[in-house]
């Protein structure tokens, strides 16, 4: 029956035993080893292992896709960036005309703060159509031979959208929300076998995370969101080759009603499962971010007087959404970052639960900008909230001044989330951010960011206890995904992930919780990665 015996410390000394097929079949002490004289052992030497990590909202493809594209984070100028992008194509021998795309710059860290233009790419390439995201993922840069090959012109319009102009109506090239779907379709299209490459690229590097269960958003291509074909083609081959070793609760963006049900239409309905891929919820992209002033306020960006953001849809179209995807049985996971498009997500979920006299397990993801009724509505709804800590590490530098002093004091406020009974998820929306659960989990706990600012914390009212912060890792994330019944947990009859670290988080300093390596990664009984050089 058993597969291994695991010996680890958790607070104190245990064993496991687990059955041929992946499932916890026995918890005790080192004794429990004599009771499987045959079983295989791993003696993890006294490291502690903890029930394997999740990430709640994170979009798999576009990670893999990303590790092999040009990196633009840690920018420090507009030269910096040309310098990175002209160095790729050299690099890579990208000839004439093939279209380049690249993803993570953050104009807020550059020294002179300038937003990249069509001109400074045109100083890249006038002959290659260059494309560059924003790190946040809702505001892209075009040179020239991009915005002629999406047909932008003066006067291109989209719904939900925006296109930035100069005062001559001429566009600059920074495209936001819908706009970047045309610019997406300029794009290559992936084949299948590239598409089961940046997944399995992507798998490896979460599992040195020790990330054993993901809330994906990947079902569409990055180049259409429309075209969903190829990523589930991608999805099952890789199952039947044995090769899809991650657990995936896929949260599917369907972008409008008719693709949502040309979708159910060919029979996928919620709780779909082949393998330890899951079809989990509809998402909803419902606004954009702080960063590219794009989520949707409720008053005006303290900033930037002129703008509230953007809505995606209209309280009409999402509540439709909405009662489409109760109907069906299907959850959703709206992402809402805005209190003005947070205030329509709600709405829409509490209509469609009187409509259909019932509770799905709704989610909303960021939730970043709030007040506290809105707050108090999630556990009201029986809403869960799927938030990034680690965006902290970041936002705290422009959160006040975006907002102003008043509005952020009662954002990304998750401690108020918890004591006002709503469950809760840790997720890194990467390749936004690197998906390394325990920075996410450091980020909770002291609300600094990574340099360890500012001292006691943003908002340190605000900061999670340990416990709360690894069960928002674990057993909540198991909740929000709906797998509780066999995740999030170490308990007999449930799968045997595990995540075991070098240190005992229980016994480390706050600041050095982010620093702890992972030793091993468990998927079903499986070790899915072991650290090198470990004497």
């Amino acid at each position: 029956m058993v597969k291994f015996i695991r010996r680890a410390q958790a607070i104190r000394s245990f064993s496991v035993a687990v059955s041929v097929d992946g499932i916890l079949a026995a918890l005790g002490d080192d004794q429990l080893v004599n009771k499987y004289p045959n079983a295989q052992i791993i003696d993890l030497g006294g490291r502690a292992v903890y029930p394997g990590f999740f990430d709640s909202h994170m979009h798999i493809l576009h990670y893999g896709i990303v590790l092999d594209a040009c990196n633009l984070k840690g920018c420090v100028d507009s030269n910096d960036l040309v310098d990175r992008l002209k160095e790729h194509i050299s690099s890579r021998k990208i000839p004439a005309g093939r279209v380049i795309w690249a993803r993570g710059f953050n104009e807020e860290n550059f020294l002179d703060k300038r937003m990249p233009d069509r001109y400074m790419l045109d100083n890249v390439s006038t002959t290659n159509p260059i494309l560059i995201v924003r790190v946040c993922g809702h505001l892209a840069v075009a040179n020239s031979a991009m915005l002629a090959k999406a047909g932008m012109t003066s006067g291109f319009a989209v719904d939900g959208g925006h296109i930035d102009c100069d005062a001559s109506g001429t566009p600059t090239g920074i495209v936001r929300e819908n706009a970047l779907r045309i610019v997406y379709e300029q794009l290559d299209e992936l084949s299948v076998t590239e598409i089961k490459s940046a997944l399995l690229n992507a798998q490896k590097e979460l599992f040195k995370r020790g990330i054993t269960t993901i809330g994906s958003d990947d079902i569409s291509s990055l180049r259409n969101e429309r075209n969903y074909d190829r990523v589930w083609q991608a999805y099952r081959e890789l199952y039947e080759e044995g090769n899809l070793k991650i657990r995936v609760f896929e949260q599917a963006l369907l972008p409008d009603m008719e693709t949502f049900t040309k979708f159910t239409n060919e029979g996928k309905h919620f709780g779909e499962r082949f393998g330890r891929f899951t079809l989990s919820s509809l998402k909803i992209l419902a606004d954009g971010s702080l960063g590219a002033r794009t989520a949707r306020l409720r008053d005006p960006y303290a900033d930037k007087p002129d703008t509230k953001g953007i809505s995606v849809y209209t309280r009409e179209a999402l509540a439709e959404m909405v009662l489409a995807a109760q109907k069906a049985g299907m959850p959703v996971a709206i992402h809402a970052i805005g209190d003005a498009t947070l205030d329509d997500a709600l709405d829409a979920i509490e209509a469609a639960q009187k409509a259909c006299l019932g509770k799905l397990r709704h989610a909303i993801v960021h939730c970043q900008i709030t007040d506290e009724k809105q707050i108090q509505r999630f556990s009201e709804l029986g809403v869960s909230a799927l938030v990034q800590p680690i965006f902290v590490a970041t936002d705290m530098a422009i959160a006040e001044s975006r907002l102003g002093k008043k509005r952020a004091s009662t954002s990304y406020n998750w401690k108020r989330f918890i004591q006002c009974g709503t469950h809760i998820s840790f997720g890194s929306d990467c390749p936004v951010e690197d998906p390394a659960a325990l920075p996410n989990l450091y980020c909770a706990i002291t609300r600094m960011n990574l340099k360890g600012q500012p001292e006691g914390g943003w908002l340190p009212d605000q900061k999670l206890t340990l416990s709360e912060g690894l069960t928002c890792l674990t057993r909540e994330a198991a909740y929000t995904l709906s797998a509780e019944d066999s995740l999030g947990t170490l308990a007999i009859g449930k799968a045997a992930d595990m995540t075991i670290l070098d240190e005992d988080l229980s016994e480390a300093e706050p600041c050095h919780i982010k620093d702890i390596p992972v030793y091993m990664t468990v998927v079903a009984g499986e070790p899915v990665y072991i650290k090198k050089n470990v004497k």
